[in-house]
């Protein structure tokens, strides 16, 4: 093998791996499932309101070391799909207040329908009535279209029992 064509293997070589990192670079909230070749975008978990040490299993219950909470259960509304549906039920926490409840929270809440709902905070915010969530069930194409303020708020979910 000649000269040129040992560095025309290696420009192609650094040009490939250059690719690579400046695709990731520029696509940094995209990852790759390990099961296919599709992208997957990074999005808001629901924050850690139990911690491992507030966990205790036994070999026959389990007991969790929280403050004030409510259980409670779902109807069928198909807006949360497939996270949980009316079959599941659920725990939630009473937060303190707003600063405890961030984007991907679930929450549940008295809407100005008189209503009480259960979607994902995917917003926060603060104006001239305090702070607020924006909430969108996972499985709606849009955004609920009020303000959810905290006085609003019933509860964090923390864990759904199927």
């Amino acid at each position: 093998m000649n000269k040129w064509a040992i560095y025309n293997v290696i420009l192609v070589i650094a040009v490939f791996i250059l690719g690579i990192l400046i695709s990731n670079l520029l696509n940094d909230n995209l990852l790759y499932s390990p099961f296919s070749n599709q992208e997957v975008i990074e999005q808001n978990s629901p924050n850690n309101w139990i911690s491992e040490n507030k966990i205790h299993v036994y070999e026959d219950y389990v007991m969790l070391d929280i403050g004030e909470s409510n259980f409670i259960g779902f109807e069928d509304t198909g807006s949360m799909d497939p996270t949980f549906d009316s079959e599941a039920n659920a725990l939630e926490i009473i937060p303190k207040s707003a600063s405890d409840i961030t984007t991907g929270d679930i929450i549940s809440f008295k809407a100005k329908d008189g209503k009480t709902y259960v979607h994902r905070v995917i917003q926060t915010g603060i104006d001239s009535e305090g702070n607020y969530f924006i909430t969108k069930g996972d499985n709606n194409p849009n955004p609920d279209p009020y303000k959810i303020y905290f006085s609003d708020v019933v509860g964090v979910v923390v864990a759904v029992f199927y």
